[in-house]
């Protein structure tokens, strides 16, 4: 429903020293060209929706976060990324569920200070999901301008209830066809 207003912008495997080892990154773009404005992701009507991923069971992931809990790894990123910082204001939390059934926490916050972290050129707001599933961290975030915020919140939250997680398969071994050698393969 959204590849036409949507675009792509992966980064894999980003080190994020905050909390966890490595960490999965995808973050959309809205085209606001069809609006009559830029599509640059950096400029003032820069409008994102972000996927952060990773393993709980990264040792990055154990000794800084040391969360067992979905309210654990909400207080950690409160601590880490919102409490005492000049540059974003708390306006609401509360619990969730996402994909159905899966347990979550939504917040919500103002965002004072823009700079390249945060894409944003100036005062902007967020919406989060965190959650906890199949041994993976998710954070799930949707970032813009304060003029843009309620345009465009409701395809954000579409988008989060499209969202469906699929348990991982363990990856099998590779077995080498009987009609190929050894040789043939290098």
């Amino acid at each position: 429903e959204y590849s036409c207003n949507w675009y792509l912008n992966k980064e894999d495997n980003k080190i994020n020293s905050l909390c966890m080892e490595k960490v999965c990154d995808i973050v959309f773009y809205r085209n606001l060209k069809s609006i009559g404005t830029d599509n640059n992701n950096t400029n003032i009507n820069s409008v994102r929706f972000g996927i952060s991923s990773g393993s709980i069971n990264s040792q990055g992931f154990k000794e800084k976060c040391k969360c067992y809990s979905l309210l654990e790894f909400v207080q950690f990123f409160y601590k880490n990324f919102l409490q005492n910082k000049e540059s974003s204001f708390l306006l609401n939390d509360n619990e969730t569920t996402i994909s159905g059934n899966i347990s979550g926490w939504q917040l919500e916050f103002d965002i004072a200070n823009p700079n390249s972290n945060n894409g944003l050129q100036q005062e902007g707001k967020m919406w989060a999901i965190l959650t906890i599933n199949n041994n993976a961290y998710y954070i799930l975030g949707y970032t813009t301008d304060k003029k843009l915020y309620d345009k465009y919140l409701p395809e954000a939250k579409k988008i989060i209830g499209s969202i469906e997680f699929i348990p991982t398969q363990e990856i099998k071994k590779i077995i080498q066809p009987s009609f190929m050698t050894s040789t043939d393969l290098d």
